[in-house]
C-alpha cells in the first residue's frame, strides 16, 4: 500500500465556513451547483428543519475528500407513482406524517440534479479505497449517533452510478429518482430549433407567437428587490406539484443573487400592464444554463399556465444561444413538454440505508415499489441529427435515455 497519503483522518464541520475554500474549489473544481458560495446560500438562509454539515476526509494538511450533509423532513412518497401518491394522501387524512420521515442527507438540499461527494482527483488505488471506506462508514454513523434512522443519498447521475456504488458500502440500496431534462445546442442543431422535427418547430412557432401576442420578458440581474415576490411566486408553483422535496426561502434567493452577482438573473414574463405572470431564477456556468426555481402566477387559467410555462423555457434556450452555451439544464418533471422543446433525459439514482434492521428490510425489499423509473416521452430530433447529439451528449458524459 502507498504511503503517500497515510494516514488518513476524518472531522465533521457544524459549518461550512469551517473547510478551506480552495480546498473546496479544488475537489469540486468548475460545477456553480457544487461550488461553496451555492452550499453557503443554503447554510445561510435558516431553512426551515434543515441543518447542515460536513465531513472532510485528509492526509496530514491535505483535504482529500468533502461531503456535504443535512438533516431534513422527507415525505418518501415525493416521487412516487400516482396510485401510490393516491393511497398514502388518503392515509394521511388520518395519519398526516405517514411516509414522512426525518433523514440524513448526503448532497445537496437544494436541487441539483448532481451527487456531491467530492474525492480529488488521481489518488492511488488503495488511499482511494480508504477514503471511500471512511465516507461509507462515517455517514452510517453519524446518522446513528444523531438517532436518524434514515440515509438518503441524493442525486447520482447514471454516468456516475458505478463510481459512487463504489465509493459506498453494499448495503446502500440504489433505487430510480426522476430524471434529468437536458437541452443540446451543439452546431448541429443550430439555430434553435431546427434540429427538431418539423411538428415541434411549428409548435415553437405558433406557441411563440401566441406568447409575444400578450406577454413580454424582462431579465433582472440585481434582483434583490424581487426575492418576496419570487418566494410567493416559487411556494404557488411549488405546492402546486406532486413531486416536493426541499422548500427554500427568500433568504436563499437573496444568497443567491448576493453570492452570484455575474452569474444569476430572473427572466420575468409581464403582461401589457406590468403585471408579472411568471418568474425563472437562472443561474450561469461556463458551459450551460441552470432555470432553478421557477414561479408562476395562478391567477392565470389552465392554458395560459401551460402558454406561460413552455415559454419560460424557450427563453431560456434563448439566451443559452445568445450567450454562447451548449447545455440547458431543464431539471426534473414535466417530461412531456420538455422532449418536445427539445430535452433529453438521464437517469438519477437515489441511494438509502438504515441502521435500524427494520427499516433496512424494508428499504431492500420494499424500497423499489415506491421509487420507480419514470415513463419518458422518446425525443423529438430529426433522425439525421439524432445520432450526431447523441454522440456529443456522450463526450460530455451524459447518458442519454431517451
Amino acid at each position: 500500500m502507498s504511503d503517500k497519503y497515510l494516514p488518513l483522518s476524518f472531522q465533521w464541520h457544524s459549518s461550512i465556513d469551517e473547510i478551506n475554500r480552495m480546498d473546496w474549489d479544488r475537489i469540486f473544481s468548475g460545477n456553480i451547483l457544487k461550488s461553496f458560495d451555492f452550499f453557503k446560500a443554503q447554510c445561510d438562509a435558516d431553512i426551515e428543519y434543515a441543518q447542515f454539515m460536513f465531513l472532510t476526509v485528509s492526509s496530514k494538511n491535505e483535504t482529500l475528500a468533502i461531503v456535504p450533509c443535512f438533516t431534513y423532513r422527507l415525505k418518501l412518497d415525493v416521487i412516487a407513482s400516482p396510485s401510490v401518491r393516491k393511497v398514502s394522501d388518503t392515509v394521511k387524512k388520518r395519519f398526516p406524517n405517514f411516509l414522512s420521515v426525518k433523514i440524513f442527507g448526503v448532497g445537496s438540499l437544494a436541487s441539483t440534479c448532481e451527487q456531491h461527494i467530492g474525492i480529488v482527483k488521481n489518488l492511488d488505488n488503495a488511499t482511494y479505497l480508504s477514503v471511500c471506506r471512511i465516507i461509507s462508514e462515517q455517514i452510517k454513523k453519524k446518522s446513528k449517533e444523531l438517532k436518524i434512522k434514515l440515509v438518503f443519498v441524493k442525486e447520482v447521475p447514471e454516468s456516475q452510478l458505478s463510481e459512487i456504488k463504489q465509493v459506498l458500502s453494499n448495503d446502500y440500496y440504489f433505487y430510480d429518482s426522476l430524471p434529468t431534462n437536458i437541452v443540446p445546442l451543439f452546431p448541429e442543431v443550430l439555430p434553435y430549433p431546427s434540429g427538431l422535427r418539423h411538428k415541434e418547430r411549428y409548435r415553437y412557432r405558433n406557441l411563440k407567437g401566441k406568447f409575444e401576442k400578450n406577454y413580454c420578458w424582462e431579465k433582472v440581474t440585481d434582483f434583490s428587490r424581487l426575492t418576496k415576490e419570487f418566494e410567493r411566486y416559487y411556494l404557488a408553483t411549488l405546492f402546486k406539484s406532486p413531486s416536493q422535496f426541499e422548500i427554500m426561502n427568500e433568504a436563499f434567493f437573496k444568497n443567491i443573487n448576493e453570492s452570484f452577482k455575474d452569474n444569476s438573473y430572473l427572466l420575468i414574463a409581464k403582461d401589457k400592464r406590468g403585471i408579472t405572470h411568471s418568474m425563472g431564477l437562472i443561474l450561469e456556468e461556463k458551459n450551460a444554463l441552470i432555470p432553478i426555481y421557477l414561479g408562476l402566477n395562478y391567477e392565470n387559467s389552465e392554458k395560459n399556465l401551460k402558454l406561460l410555462h413552455i415559454n419560460s423555457m424557450f427563453r431560456v434556450i434563448e439566451e443559452a444561444e445568445k450567450r454562447g452555451k451548449e447545455l440547458v439544464m431543464l431539471g426534473q418533471t414535466s417530461y412531456y413538454s420538455k422532449a418536445l422543446c427539445g430535452a433529453l433525459v438521464q437517469r438519477l439514482y437515489l441511494s438509502f440505508y438504515s441502521y435500524n434492521a427494520i427499516i433496512q428490510y424494508y428499504i431492500r425489499n420494499f424500497f423499489g415499489k415506491l421509487f420507480t423509473s419514470a415513463t419518458l416521452t422518446p425525443n423529438t430530433y430529426r433522425v439525421e441529427v439524432e445520432k450526431s447529439i447523441k454522440d456529443k451528449m456522450a463526450y460530455y458524459h451524459y447518458v442519454i435515455d431517451n
